[in-house]
């Protein structure tokens, strides 16, 4: 079952248009409208398709920016005046009646578990701070580093440092048959001495 969250939000418009991009997005909005208002009739919705493209088609060579710009406006005024008053929602799209029903967890809570509960998984967690440097290289590679960009001296260390001497190698490294959900001695709670109570 498809789940939708902020994390994988591709409907939102997080960059400017081009357009030729408005112009296809009003193609595809005009398309849907005809359909919603023809749901039952699918001959008379294709037909009414057509006469759309072939409207699109009359003013696809218009070199005129300013011609171009004005016939979109026409078009999205249009389109907005001639809405369908119920228009079909595609369940997981926005306003569909599955959007954003199932709520997925930020990743970034296990970081907050304790390491007893990380002890019982070291072979995930071992390879989960491995992507965690791995993202964090690639995205200063891209950016580069947000100290040095606001002009702050100050070296961060993003390492990982693992319970005692324990690297992230050796967990890696296990062989198959050994076990990844014991705890082993180090990560055991150390058993507190009773002192002897007074008489």
């Amino acid at each position: 079952m498809p789940f939708r969250s902020v994390n994988n939000a591709n409907y939102l418009i997080t960059s400017a248009l081009t357009h030729k991009q408005k112009v296809q997005s009003l193609y595809k909005r005009a398309i849907r409208n005809i359909e919603d208002w023809n749901h039952p009739f699918r001959a008379e919705a294709r037909f009414q398709s057509i006469l759309m493209r072939q409207r699109f088609d009359a003013n696809k060579n218009i070199k005129d920016m300013r011609e171009a710009k004005r016939l979109l406006a026409e078009g999205e005024k249009e389109l907005w005046d001639n809405m369908h008053y119920a228009p079909y929602k595609f369940p997981y799209s926005p306003g569909g009646v599955c959007f954003e029903r199932y709520y997925e967890t930020n990743d970034l809570v296990l970081d907050y578990w304790h390491p007893l509960e990380k002890a019982q998984y070291p072979h995930y967690f071992a390879r989960r701070e491995q992507r965690k440097l791995e993202y964090i290289k690639l995205y200063e590679s891209d950016y580069g580093n947000a100290l040095e960009v606001l002009g702050i001296n100050k070296h961060v260390n993003y390492s990982v440092s693992f319970a005692h001497d324990q690297k992230a190698d050796d967990i890696l490294d296990r062989s198959p048959d050994s076990s990844h959900d014991k705890i082993s001695d180090d990560h055991k709670p150390k058993q507190i001495e009773e002192k002897p109570k007074g008489n």
